[in-house]
């Protein structure tokens, strides 16, 4: 699949657009298509080098606040089903890895055509909210945060429940293609819309 990773810190040019390896679900886990990534400011941070969580590698692929469509179902997972549109509850406190876990911040996120996901941490969308709408959701929560941690798992849920029934059409500044991730980069800098940016693949 295509996504974008930084192999080193740096300013927007360390984002390179390249093939890496499709992502298989455990039986607990679900495959999300991306639809859309908003551009977060932490994404910002990571690529910088001036915030760091534990188990963070390079090469990294970024982008927490996700919305996408099932394309896998883990053998476990019981209430979701191929074709389900959901967004993505980016913290989990997964057994497989030691401490909190942050897609896009110390696990891949994302900037990315497909993204694995603990099932448990995906939440439908109804229709009548676009998944463009529903990826700027976890970003309209943090839009300042470097510390996702902090932000307690119980909240997500009741967060998108509020979420589903306010006006959520007007929070999009821009939509680039996912391999104009550096240039999105930079129109978010420059007109200073933390989280009102998106990637499509």
């Amino acid at each position: 699949m295509k996504a974008v990773r930084y192999h080193e810190f740096g300013g927007p040019e360390v984002l390179r657009y390249e093939n890496v390896l499709d992502p298989e679900p455990g039986p607990d886990d679900v495959l999300v298509d991306v639809v859309a990534c908003a551009v977060g400011r932490l994404d910002v941070l990571l690529r910088e080098g001036s915030f760091m969580l534990s188990g963070f590698n390079l090469p990294h692929i970024a982008g927490t606040s996700i919305a996408g469509v099932i394309s896998e179902v883990g053998a476990a997972v019981q209430h979701l089903k191929l074709g389900d549109r959901v967004v993505v509850n980016p913290i989990s406190n997964d057994h497989r890895h030691k401490g909190c876990v942050v897609l896009g911040a110390n696990v891949p996120g994302g900037y990315a055509e497909r993204c694995l996901v603990a099932a448990s941490n995906v939440y439908l969308v109804p229709h009548a909210i676009s998944l463009d709408a529903a990826s700027v959701f976890w970003c309209s929560l943090m839009p300042d945060s470097s510390e996702p941690d902090n932000f307690e798992l119980d909240n997500f849920g009741l967060a998108w429940e509020a979420f589903c029934v306010s006006d959520n059409t007007s929070l999009i500044h821009a939509v680039f293609a996912l391999a104009d991730a550096a240039q999105a980069h930079r129109e978010m800098l420059l007109e200073e819309c933390v989280g009102k940016i998106i990637l499509k693949p």
